[in-house]
């Protein structure tokens, strides 16, 4: 009893000192960018991407060091996600969590409109393993004669080393240029906005070693650095606690 309360314990303990990183997509004076675009993260954080961005018309794509700019099978994909221009928000947000830290998690932007994103330099890493940096990866893309065949119009399922904590949004084609209210909701996820929406495209849903909930979240703003996770979690600390004999 006392060994399975202490362990109990522990994780509650863990999950209280998860963290939310924000990742934005599509800022700055380089549109192609993911803003930071090479973050360290442990089980239980997690990355929060908002689509700030505006105009612009990206999506967060799971893909591996070995295949750059190529969706993952099973890979989560959080669809294309439209943001006129002008737009100050609420913006789309699109969360994965780390459930696995000692997977390096790779993403990228499938937009091929009006030059593929991704060979552009619009990608990033969570965790990435010693002797393969971000650069390499960027560098193995930018070589690319063209982009890999990309399928935004399926469904993805499963994922690697990730669940969704909020659900992607569905997105237009890759040639879009349109936007609509920001009324579109997700569904699906995977393991691994009146002027900013998604319609079109793809989803996910269900998934290997990943989990679904409330559809994708609005924001005031593209908050920066790192939130607390919620207070329930701390509760649930404090209730491990009281069990202890």
């Amino acid at each position: 009893m006392r060994v399975s309360t202490t362990l109990g314990f522990l994780s509650a303990a863990a999950l209280a000192s998860a963290i939310t990183q924000v990742v934005e997509v599509g800022t700055g004076s380089n549109p192609f960018n993911f803003n930071p675009n090479n973050l360290t993260a442990a089980e239980g954080d997690v990355i929060q991407f908002v689509f700030s961005g505006a105009p612009g018309l990206h999506s967060v794509t799971q893909s591996n060091f070995a295949n750059p700019c190529q969706p993952l099978e099973g890979g989560f994909n959080s669809g294309f996600v439209s943001v006129a221009a002008g737009f100050t928000g609420p913006f789309v947000e699109y969360e994965i969590t780390i459930t696995n830290a000692s997977q390096p998690i790779w993403f990228y932007c499938a937009q091929t409109s009006p030059s593929p994103h991704c060979i552009a330099g619009m990608s990033g890493v969570i965790n990435a393993p010693p002797g393969k940096p971000l650069s390499a990866y960027q560098s193995a893309a930018s070589a690319l004669a063209a982009l890999p065949t990309q399928s935004p119009s399926l469904a993805a399922t499963g994922g690697v080393g990730v669940s969704i904590s909020a659900p992607p949004a569905t997105g237009s084609d890759a040639a879009a240029s349109t936007t609509v209210p920001p009324s579109a909701s997700a569904t699906g996820g995977s393991s691994s906005s009146s002027g900013s929406s998604s319609s079109g495209g793809s989803s996910s849903s269900g998934g290997s070693s990943s989990s679904t909930s409330a559809p994708a979240a609005t924001s005031s703003s593209a908050a920066a650095g790192t939130k607390a996770v919620s207070g329930l979690v701390a509760l649930a600390a404090a209730a491990v606690l009281g069990l202890s004999i």
